[in-house]
């Protein structure tokens, strides 16, 4: 052996090889041989955790797990990898000669929905925001028996204030996001529901919003609809609200009055499951108004009897022994009864996830006549075609049924009541509705009972919703996504007052209005967003472009004089009394839009963002809007010198930002003149409607925030502080002429003022 090893020594220099021999051994302790690793990332569970990242420890060689938890990587022999996902405690593992290495990864204290937060066309973790952000999870709102997804923000996000307008079940809930920025815009926000925007504005039915007139009583008043009332709040599973400028501005002319992303539930890896949820709740009026009894109000009429010099009625003689007579308020409140039941099956395979649920909801109002009934179906489909290549689909679809009694009006049902007398009964003796004596009780000009149960006020909504996507992944860290959704609203509603004789009140003659309305909008978006690491520094770079078109249309028809008072036609009216009008337009909206985003070593992070939107509501040289918005953190708790306060205070950011955002809710043709027409002996013709401002332009919202974030005990209490001032401008407006300069558009040959931005 040593002779051979000798002979081939010397071959070796009589060819030369003297430097390679060299080179190998010089550099034989600096080659390691490589090693093939592979396994399974599962979580405590037994459930594969798809998109783990593994890292090569001191490399920049990394792989992922595919959709079952599979991943395969090389390493050097006697290396390490970490394994890591979001919302889970990242491990190290020596990898020694390779093989099969299963991983199981635990849940990091914070939960992993609470990580996560929708921000605008992308998702960052939690404490990388930089805007001021609230999240409200569906761990929140479990055990919450709300019907409308609205509500659910009551109370549970700083800098949002909740209002039920009308007590309604179904009704408009007014949500205003740190304040009010419009005048005679909406100040509602607005909603994404799966990538779909829906406009938080009840009244406006050019942004999918509906208005109906309903006929209480006498009064005639409006009564709006929620326009998300469709949305099961059991299918929801994060809403996050975006409430400063720097956070809102990426969606630009729509983001004035901020953002709320909803976001429902989507099928998870593991086997099948089925879900059935099912409660039954009362409601009742915790607290009545006081109002005089009938003694006090006998004693009330006998003394004005004097002042005013007539004769006192004569039941009223002794009021001590009249009692306490009708409490209107006793009579049109009611315990309600409100049930729900939701069915849901969600689970995925072979690399596809999938979410279906189906619900209905019976809601009682708690004046009677009034209720909300929804019947609504959901599903989520998502699936990996390739490794480069992920599709899915969102389906949403709600009727919801609704009986009107309520309304803001001061002479709607709730002010009748309290306003009503105590000497009328609800019923004579007959068994028929009363109504006030005819000696002059004009306090009762109308019974409350009988308004909210003969007169009709329905109004039935049928609402769809929609998106596909596909993600397709280009390159390492380089992604583009295309959506493409549609929603649509079709509303009718009905209203008749029947014929009645309640005492002295009486109605001879009956009247039925019956409207209609319908909305679509159609949304396709399409985004680039690009991700890469060097070494401390992390970038995010996103732009995109979005395409918005909205068409509606109405009408509306009346009559009286009907043959019936139990048949609701419209043909069944006095012709001479029909009274019919029309309505329709539509409006798109133009979009280009990006952001960049810079951390460096998760201590100190900028982002930057700009949108352009180009709106058909205003004239040429005025359509087009640009929002900017700039934003930045620190993160001091990650500073070296503040590593021994972690255990009890951590996670302390200070962040700050600027932005603008505009409003453009004018309906179309805004800034022109259009024409109406007016009917005459000799025929139809027509004139102008209103002054044109072929200037007119974008109302704008700025605003500035200062924001500091932190926990404290080992994150058991967590705190967040902002400090913002918001200020609007150029408000959209129509503008107050006196009436001898327009004559006003009410009048033939008048003239409607103009819209201007002003203030």
């Amino acid at each position: 052996m040593k002779k051979l090893m000798t002979s081939f020594i010397h071959w070796m220099a009589d060819h030369r090889a003297v430097p390679l021999i060299l080179f190998l051994l010089l550099t034989s302790n600096f080659i390691t041989a490589q090693v093939k690793v592979s396994g399974t990332v599962s979580d405590e569970k037994g459930l594969s955790i798809p998109g783990a990242n593994i890292v090569v420890t001191g490399t920049k060689k990394t792989a992922s797990t595919d959709f079952d938890g599979k991943y395969s990587i090389e390493a050097p022999a006697n290396s390490t990898i970490s394994v890591s996902f979001i919302g889970y405690v990242a491990q190290t593992i020596n990898v020694k000669n390779g093989g099969t290495v299963n991983v199981v990864l635990k849940l990091s204290a914070e939960d992993l929905r609470e990580v996560l937060v929708n921000v605008g066309y992308r998702s960052v973790k939690k404490k990388d925001l930089m805007g001021a952000v609230s999240t409200v999870t569906s761990k929140d709102f479990a055990d919450t028996p709300q019907v409308s997804v609205d509500q659910l923000l009551q109370g549970r996000a700083a800098g949002v204030s909740v209002t039920n307008n009308s007590g309604q079940p179904g009704g408009s809930v007014s949500v205003k996001i740190r304040g009010t920025t419009s005048i005679s815009g909406t100040n509602e926000p607005l909603y994404i529901i799966d990538g779909i925007p829906i406009s938080g504005d009840a009244s406006n039915t050019n942004t999918g919003g509906s208005i109906v007139t309903g006929y209480l009583g006498t009064n005639t008043g409006n009564v709006t609809s929620s326009p998300i009332a469709f949305l099961n709040p059991n299918d929801i599973e994060t809403m996050d609200i975006l409430k400063d400028a720097s956070a809102t501005a990426i969606y630009g002319s729509r983001a004035s009055n901020g953002v709320v992303i909803i976001t429902t539930k989507r099928g998870k890896k593991g086997s099948g499951k089925i879900t059935f949820d099912s409660f039954m709740s009362i409601q009742n009026v915790t607290r009545l108004l006081d109002t005089m009894t009938l003694s006090q109000y006998a004693a009330q009429q006998n003394a004005l009897a004097g002042v005013y010099g007539v004769t006192p009625r004569d039941e009223f003689a002794v009021p001590s022994v009249l009692g306490k007579g009708t409490n209107w308020q006793d009579e049109i409140y009611k315990t309600a009864i409100m049930t729900n039941h939701q069915i849901s099956f969600s689970g995925a395979k072979d690399g596809t996830t999938y979410y279906i649920s189906g619900g209905y909801v019976n809601q009682e109002g708690i004046v009677i006549g009034s209720g909300f009934k929804r019947y609504n179906f959901k599903t989520n489909v998502d699936s990996k075609i390739k490794d480069w290549l992920t599709v899915g689909v969102s389906i949403g679809t709600g009727i919801t049924n609704e009986d009107i009694t309520i309304n803001g009006a001061s002479n709607g049902i709730i002010s009748t009541s309290i306003l009503s007398t105590p000497d009328v009964a609800v019923k004579d003796t007959n068994g028929n509705y009363a109504g006030p004596p005819a000696d002059g009780s004009i306090g009762v000009w109308i019974n409350p009972v009988a308004s909210a149960l003969m007169n009709t006020n329905k109004l039935i909504k049928k609402n769809f919703l929609g998106n596909f996507y596909a993600n397709f992944r280009i390159a390492k860290g380089l992604e583009y996504r295309f959506d493409f959704g549609g929603s649509t609203n079709i509303d009718n509603f009905e209203g008749f007052q029947p014929t009645y004789k309640w005492g002295s009140a009486v109605r001879e003659t009956n009247s039925l209005v019956e409207r209609a309305n319908n909305w679509y909008g159609m949304n396709v978006k399409n985004v680039l967003t690009y991700k890469t690491d060097l070494d401390k520094h992390h970038f995010n770079v996103l732009v995109g472009q979005e395409a918005n078109d909205s068409h509606w249309n109405g009408n509306s028809q009346s009559v009286s004089g009907l043959l019936s008072n139990d048949i609701h036609s419209i043909s069944l009216g006095d012709p001479d009394t029909v009274v019919a009008s029309e309505y329709k337009g539509s409006s798109s909206l133009y979009s280009f839009f990006g952001s960049f985003n810079y951390d460096f070593d998760n201590r100190y992070g900028l982002q930057a963002t700009m949108r352009a939107d180009g709106s058909s509501n205003f004239g040429p040289g005025e359509k087009w809007g640009y929002f900017p918005s700039v934003s930045g953190y620190w993160k001091l708790s990650n500073e070296k010198f503040m590593e021994g306060t972690k255990e009890y205070i951590d996670n302390i950011k200070f962040r700050a930002g600027y932005g603008e955002t505009g409003n453009q809710n004018i309906g179309g043709a805004g800034y022109m003149s259009t024409v109406r027409a007016i009917k005459s002996a000799m025929g139809n013709f027509f004139t102008v409607n209103n002054i044109a401002n072929p200037g007119l332009t974008w109302e704008t919202s700025k605003q500035t925030n200062l924001g500091l974030d932190f926990t404290l005990f080992n994150s058991k209490l967590q705190a967040t502080v902002d400090v913002y001032r918001k200020e609007s401008e150029g408000f959209l407006f129509v503008l107050p002429l006196p009436y001898y300069v327009t004559g006003t558009d009410a009048y033939q040959g008048g003239l409607g003022a103009p819209n201007v931005n002003l203030g």
